[in-house]
């Protein structure tokens, strides 16, 4: 085998690590987020377990994190609670620079 292949599997092997870890620090963010999200909605034990689970799955969709916003924004107002998008665009930040950390440490949520 050719030092090009060698390096091409290795570009592809690379490649397939970050985008695990990725996978990883969203699915991280989305359980976080969803457990934050469960506390401000009044939710707690198996219920607020059940309802960071539903967003792992909204995150782990093709659709993401725009999705798993809107779907929480829908349930906040549902409830009565004002919460902008903007503001929940950055819990979720500070929730996956927190997964990040997290993962890259190999800390269990």
């Amino acid at each position: 085998m050719s030092g090009f292949d060698d390096r091409e599997r290795a570009f592809e092997n690379k490649f397939e690590f970050d985008e695990e870890i990725e996978f990883k620090i969203n699915s991280r963010m989305a359980r976080l987020f969803g457990l934050w999200a469960a506390e401000q909605l009044g939710l707690s034990g198996q219920a607020a377990t059940a309802y960071a689970d539903a967003g792992v799955e909204v995150e782990t969709a093709k659709s993401g994190r725009k999705d798993l916003i809107a779907k929480t924004e829908k349930d906040f107002t549902e409830k009565g609670l004002v919460m902008s998008y903007h503001r929940l665009e950055r819990e979720m930040e500070t929730f996956y620079r927190k997964a990040r950390e997290q993962v890259a440490s190999g800390k269990s949520a």
